[in-house]
Protein backbone atom coordinates (compact mmCIF):
# COMPACT_ATOMS: atom_id res chain seq x y z
CA UNK A 1 0.00 0.00 0.00
CA UNK A 2 2.89 2.09 0.93
CA UNK A 3 4.18 1.62 -2.51
CA UNK A 4 1.14 2.75 -4.40
CA UNK A 5 0.71 5.99 -2.14
CA UNK A 6 4.75 6.87 -2.76
CA UNK A 7 3.47 5.94 -6.67
CA UNK A 8 0.75 8.16 -6.78
CA UNK A 9 2.26 11.17 -5.17
CA UNK A 10 5.31 10.75 -6.82
CA UNK A 11 2.60 11.08 -10.22
CA UNK A 12 1.39 13.89 -8.35
CA UNK A 13 4.43 15.57 -8.52
CA UNK A 14 5.69 15.12 -11.38
CA UNK A 15 1.96 16.17 -13.01
CA UNK A 16 2.87 19.71 -10.56
CA UNK A 17 6.19 19.46 -12.20
CA UNK A 18 5.07 19.41 -15.55
CA UNK A 19 2.03 21.85 -14.65
CA UNK A 20 4.68 24.64 -13.71
CA UNK A 21 7.02 23.67 -16.51
CA UNK A 22 3.85 24.61 -18.81
CA UNK A 23 3.31 27.60 -17.05
CA UNK A 24 6.81 28.84 -17.08
CA UNK A 25 6.74 28.06 -21.27
CA UNK A 26 3.39 29.76 -21.56
CA UNK A 27 5.08 32.82 -20.23
CA UNK A 28 7.96 33.02 -22.11
CA UNK A 29 5.88 32.75 -25.10
CA UNK A 30 4.15 35.60 -23.78
CA UNK A 31 7.35 37.43 -22.88
CA UNK A 32 8.84 36.87 -26.22
CA UNK A 33 5.18 38.07 -27.97
CA UNK A 34 5.24 41.00 -26.36
CA UNK A 35 9.25 41.44 -27.13
CA UNK A 36 8.14 40.99 -30.66
CA UNK A 37 5.33 43.65 -30.15
CA UNK A 38 7.76 46.07 -28.84
CA UNK A 39 9.85 45.68 -31.80
CA UNK A 40 7.37 46.01 -34.28
CA UNK A 41 6.24 48.88 -32.66
CA UNK A 42 10.03 50.62 -32.58
CA UNK A 43 10.45 49.10 -36.13
CA UNK A 44 7.18 51.39 -37.10
CA UNK A 45 8.30 54.54 -35.40
CA UNK A 46 11.29 54.50 -36.98
CA UNK A 47 9.61 54.64 -40.20
CA UNK A 48 7.35 57.13 -39.72
CA UNK A 49 10.13 59.36 -38.13
CA UNK A 50 12.19 59.04 -41.36
CA UNK A 51 8.61 59.28 -44.01
CA UNK A 52 8.48 62.43 -41.73
CA UNK A 53 11.99 63.85 -41.79
CA UNK A 54 11.69 63.41 -46.08
CA UNK A 55 7.83 64.35 -46.39
CA UNK A 56 7.73 67.39 -44.68
CA UNK A 57 9.87 69.04 -46.86
CA UNK A 58 7.93 67.43 -49.89
CA UNK A 59 4.34 68.00 -48.20
CA UNK A 60 4.96 71.86 -48.06
CA UNK A 61 6.58 72.59 -51.32
CA UNK A 62 4.51 69.92 -53.44
CA UNK A 63 5.81 71.67 -56.71
CA UNK A 64 9.14 72.62 -57.75
CA UNK A 65 9.13 76.45 -58.34
CA UNK A 66 8.81 77.46 -62.00
CA UNK A 67 12.55 78.31 -63.37
CA UNK A 68 13.88 80.25 -66.84
CA UNK A 69 10.72 81.49 -68.78
CA UNK A 70 7.75 80.03 -67.33
CA UNK A 71 9.08 82.17 -64.11
CA UNK A 72 9.49 84.98 -66.00
CA UNK A 73 5.91 84.81 -67.28
CA UNK A 74 4.53 84.39 -63.97
CA UNK A 75 6.09 86.86 -62.85
CA UNK A 76 4.92 89.31 -65.80
CA UNK A 77 1.47 88.22 -65.06
CA UNK A 78 1.51 88.63 -61.28
CA UNK A 79 2.66 92.40 -62.34
CA UNK A 80 0.43 92.91 -65.10
CA UNK A 81 -2.54 91.89 -62.14
CA UNK A 82 -1.15 94.24 -59.55
CA UNK A 83 -1.05 97.36 -61.95
CA UNK A 84 -4.26 96.59 -63.09
CA UNK A 85 -5.62 96.82 -59.35
CA UNK A 86 -3.81 99.42 -58.85
CA UNK A 87 -4.83 101.55 -62.01
CA UNK A 88 -8.33 100.81 -60.51
CA UNK A 89 -7.53 102.20 -57.86
CA UNK A 90 -6.24 105.42 -58.93
CA UNK A 91 -8.99 106.15 -60.71
CA UNK A 92 -11.28 105.76 -57.91
CA UNK A 93 -9.34 107.64 -55.67
CA UNK A 94 -7.16 110.23 -57.85
CA UNK A 95 -3.93 108.72 -56.37
CA UNK A 96 -1.86 105.70 -56.22
CA UNK A 97 -2.04 103.98 -53.41
CA UNK A 98 1.18 104.03 -50.76
CA UNK A 99 1.86 100.47 -50.47
CA UNK A 100 0.24 97.51 -52.59
CA UNK A 101 -1.25 96.35 -49.05
CA UNK A 102 -3.85 99.22 -49.88
CA UNK A 103 -5.16 97.80 -52.76
CA UNK A 104 -5.62 94.28 -50.57
CA UNK A 105 -3.01 92.73 -53.05
CA UNK A 106 0.44 91.00 -51.93
CA UNK A 107 2.70 88.65 -53.27
CA UNK A 108 6.18 87.73 -52.03
CA UNK A 109 8.90 89.38 -53.94
CA UNK A 110 6.56 92.02 -55.80
CA UNK A 111 7.73 95.35 -54.96
CA UNK A 112 5.96 98.37 -55.27
CA UNK A 113 7.06 102.23 -55.41
CA UNK A 114 5.16 105.33 -55.62
CA UNK A 115 7.13 108.09 -57.53
CA UNK A 116 4.87 110.99 -57.44
CA UNK A 117 1.91 110.21 -58.78
CA UNK A 118 3.28 107.52 -60.61
CA UNK A 119 4.34 104.18 -59.71
CA UNK A 120 6.71 101.02 -60.29
CA UNK A 121 6.30 97.85 -60.02
CA UNK A 122 9.00 95.25 -60.22
CA UNK A 123 10.43 91.11 -59.43
CA UNK A 124 13.83 89.37 -59.92
CA UNK A 125 13.87 86.52 -61.65
CA UNK A 126 16.98 84.12 -61.66
CA UNK A 127 18.59 87.81 -60.69
CA UNK A 128 17.30 89.33 -63.86
CA UNK A 129 14.72 92.64 -63.07
CA UNK A 130 11.27 92.82 -64.40
CA UNK A 131 9.99 96.41 -64.07
CA UNK A 132 6.60 97.94 -65.23
CA UNK A 133 6.24 101.62 -64.97
CA UNK A 134 3.06 103.23 -64.87
CA UNK A 135 2.02 104.37 -68.38
CA UNK A 136 3.54 101.62 -70.13
CA UNK A 137 1.79 99.51 -72.45
CA UNK A 138 0.07 96.69 -70.16
CA UNK A 139 -0.39 94.11 -73.20
CA UNK A 140 3.07 94.73 -74.71
CA UNK A 141 4.15 94.15 -71.32
CA UNK A 142 2.78 90.66 -70.62
CA UNK A 143 3.51 89.54 -74.01
CA UNK A 144 7.55 90.44 -73.00
CA UNK A 145 8.60 92.22 -76.06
Amino acid sequence: MRDAVDKVMQQVAEKKQQTRAEIEAERGKAAQKGRRRFAYLGLLALVFAVSLYFGVERWNHPFPPPTGAAAATGARRAIALAAGLVDRFVKANGRPPATLNEVGFAIPGLRYQRVGSQYILSMDIEGRPITFQSGDDLNRFKSGH
